[in-house]
């Protein structure tokens, strides 16, 4: 019974899952964060004034036109987040299916200086749907409290980097870099000699040489620093080097997205604010740290800002933001980097024509390891019709063994009374 219990909560639990297909408005305040096959989204719709936080199956093939989100905002056990604005998400833990809310602060309190009630760090069991706060241990976390338009990135073990942002106790712009173990929930802070300058909604990504790359930004008022200069954090020798790069090269941008190619060889950037659509894409070669343009076929959309990007098989996947109309476009836009030589603008997730050779790397936007198997989960729906059959069969049983038994018992009471009584004998 308290297995048949636990199928029950869980039909629940996944039936509860609403599937949406209205449109809702999120715009730059959101988080994007790729796990297990479902793309999630946290943040504030802009219609209803609501904290939501929803995924896209991404186990089988859809549109952009026709986008189905599930809704989680009301089966979230344990929902301690607030409303809350400029926080940023990053897949992690020891099973690398924990999603990560870090920073921000809460709009339940939006009168300085009293960003308080934002936990320096929430973490969301993707299995269970639940959240909790971990307990960090090392420098004391108010050292990221309220920090905000950071762009996380992970390596391979659990590691997150969290550089720059701006901090709401004091307003000011840092260039700090700290490193949260998301495994043991150790916090410590990096070298700053040679670091960046102070900035926020920069790009940044983890190559596979295990450097991290920074570029861009902004210090938060008037001034936007151009890619050219890019910096080079070594994780292994807590080191901090620059390079400057040639070519084509980007204009000053910021609240732009950089993620890694397929091939491990380019970072690819997209966007930025007040950036023309026909100059949106740039690459960069980390051979040589070559700029160029590259050949983008399909329909161009509009540039973006204040959005996300992740990779998946073989699409840059692209997150709402800034800079487009609804009308004329999805709030999700696919990016076919499979081929070096052109990229495509495409509406279709196709995965009948996976991509097999994606380089198994985190990035910044996409801390995802690639399943090395390349199994992917059952869609919703067949694990919905598991559970329900898997429950119906349960409750057939249950009743045909209740029937048995009450027959039987039946009948062993009809054989007692054809049993005449034994008469007693007195000599």
């Amino acid at each position: 019974m308290i297995f048949l219990g636990n199928l029950i909560y869980i039909a629940i639990g996944i039936l509860f899952q609403i599937e949406i297909t209205k449109t809702f408005f999120f715009g730059g305040e959101h988080t994007t964060t790729f796990i297990n096959d479902k793309l999630y989204i946290i943040g504030n719709d802009a219609a209803s004034k609501r904290e939501l936080i929803l995924y896209l199956d991404v186990s089988v093939s859809f549109d952009t036109n026709e986008l189905k989100w599930n809704d989680l905002t009301n089966i979230i056990k344990n929902n301690i987040v607030p409303p809350n604005l400029d926080s940023a998400s990053i897949k992690g833990g020891e099973n690398n299916n924990t999603l990560f809310l870090i920073g921000g602060v809460s709009e339940l309190n939006t009168t300085a200086p009293g960003f308080t009630s934002m936990a320096p760090v929430y973490a969301f069991d993707t299995q269970s749907n639940s959240w909790s706060i971990p307990q960090l241990v090392g420098i004391p976390p108010t050292e990221i409290t309220g920090i905000s338009n950071i762009v996380p990135t992970v390596d391979y073990n659990g590691l997150v980097y969290l550089f720059g942002g701006l901090t709401f106790f004091d307003a000011t712009v840092v260039n700090d870099l700290f490193i949260l173990n998301t495994i043991n929930f150790s916090l410590k802070k990096a070298s700053s000699i040679n670091a960046p300058s102070a900035r926020i909604d920069y790009g940044v990504v983890f190559l596979p040489n295990k450097k991290i790359i920074y570029m861009g930004g902004t210090d938060g008022f008037q001034t936007k620093f151009a890619p050219e200069t890019v910096y080079l954090y070594d994780t292994i020798n807590d080191i901090w080097t620059t390079k400057t790069t040639y070519g084509l090269i980007p204009g000053n941008r910021d609240s732009f997205t950089t993620v890694l190619g397929l091939d491990g060889q380019r970072v690819i950037l997209f966007g930025g604010n007040a950036v023309e659509s026909d100059n949106s894409i740039h690459v960069l070669d980390i051979n040589n740290f070559f700029w160029y343009v590259p050949k983008v076929s399909g329909k161009i959309p509009s540039s973006r800002f204040n959005h996300k990007a992740v990779i998946i098989d073989k699409y840059m996947v692209v997150t709402f933001g800034n800079g487009y109309t609804q009308a004329n476009e999805s709030d999700i836009l696919l990016l076919d980097i499979s081929n070096n030589d052109e990229y495509v603008w495409t509406t279709s997730f196709d995965l009948n024509n996976k991509n097999d050779t994606t380089f198994s790397t985190p990035s910044a936007s996409t801390p995802s390891v690639s399943n090395p198997s390349g199994s992917r989960s059952l869609p919703q729906s067949a694990i919905i019709g598991i559970v329900i059959g898997s429950i119906l069969v349960l409750i057939i049983l249950t009743a045909l063994t209740i029937y048995l038994f009450k027959l039987r018992k039946f009948k062993l009471g009809e054989r007692t009374k054809d049993i005449p009584h034994a008469i007693e004998v007195v000599h």
